[in-house]
């Protein structure tokens, strides 16, 4: 049988039951979008899509996906160098 401290310490290591709802919620929200995309993609038709509209498409979305990480880092840069904590008043 284990002991307590072992008991402890492999329950908080297991994701508590919030987290595994939130994240298969999101999977789910995820799938949805995906599967969204390619069915209003298949209800177009026969779209042609020259070089220049997938360049296009690409630099969309490699810039949607480098500002949303640079955001998340300004946020967690902040937060860890303290810029988040109020200022006390003088």
């Amino acid at each position: 049988m284990a002991a307590k401290g072992e008991v402890d310490a492999q329950r908080a290591k297991r994701p508590s039951l919030g987290v595994v709802l939130g994240s298969a919620f999101l999977m789910a929200l995820a799938m949805l979008a995906v599967w969204g995309l390619v069915a209003t993609w298949n209800f177009a038709g026969d779209v042609k899509i020259s070089v220049h509209g997938y360049i296009a498409m690409a630099l969309g979305c490699g810039g949607t996906i480098a500002l949303a990480g640079g955001l998340i880092w300004l946020a967690y840069y902040s937060a860890r160098k303290g810029y988040d904590q109020p200022h006390d008043e003088p």
